[in-house]
């Protein structure tokens, strides 16, 4: 009986620890977005995230600023510089007056957006960029999470150096990534909602659990004590 509770007691302790540091060991913007994506219509360079809102939302703005592309990346006087270019892009690009069932480009519309930055790996010193093409970065507003939760589901669009759509996606799916931080990835039709984190199920489950082996320890040592206790009394008798 005793091995049995000091099992039960160390498996609690080190199911307590060990998610804890992993929970809090990292720490991502929730006003930024990555973005990614693969097996895209010939000449996309970047995708657009796309948000049901309509014109006369508090947040919506005719047109925030263009997309701004990485020429190079340099050191100069031991710090590090990086060159950008504005994408040919303005208030008259398909991607701006794009509406298809209320979804229209978040990067141009959300007011709250301060820049659109498309990476390019082979301009960059340390190729940190190579699964990030993008970033999509929000200067207040509603944190990313909260932005879906708002407008519901994302869509993506495929966009070329000009504006021009090439392509969207269907609806997101959510998934939960614990070392990762928000992003936006589409591969072809298909496009994945990012959240830095665990899913519900998970952190129920890491409450639960503990939990649950701490009701047994009791459970054990109530069975134990009541175990002493009988015999106790069948020994005074």
């Amino acid at each position: 009986m005793k091995k049995i509770l000091c099992s039960a007691f160390v498996f609690l302790i080190l199911f307590l620890c060990i998610p804890t540091s992993k929970i809090y060991a990292l720490d991502f913007d929730p006003y930024r977005f990555m973005l990614g994506f693969e097996n895209a219509p010939e000449g996309t360079v970047y995708i657009d995230v796309l948000i049901k809102m309509d014109t006369d939302d508090e947040n919506y703005v005719l047109f925030t600023v263009p997309p701004k592309r990485l020429l190079r990346e340099y050191i100069e006087n031991g710090n590090t510089q990086w060159e950008y270019e504005n994408l040919n892009i303005d208030s008259d690009s398909e991607i701006a007056k794009f509406n298809s069932d209320g979804y229209i480009s978040m990067s141009l519309h959300y007011r709250y957006v301060s820049e659109l930055e498309i990476l390019d790996n082979k301009n960059s010193l340390d190729n940190i960029y190579e699964n990030v093409p993008s970033l999509l970065k929000l200067d207040g507003g509603e944190k990313v999470e909260e932005l879906n939760k708002r407008y519901g589901d994302f869509k993506a669009a495929y966009v070329d150096e000009n504006g021009k759509v090439l392509g969207i996606t269907v609806v997101s799916r959510t998934k939960y990534n614990h070392k990762g931080g928000y992003g936006i990835f589409g591969n072809g039709d298909h496009l994945t909602f990012q959240i830095f984190g665990f899913s519900p199920l998970t952190k129920f489950m890491i409450i639960a659990v503990p939990l649950a082996v701490f009701a047994l320890i009791i459970y054990l040592i109530v069975k134990a004590i009541y175990k002493v206790i009988i015999r106790s009394i069948y020994k005074s008798r």
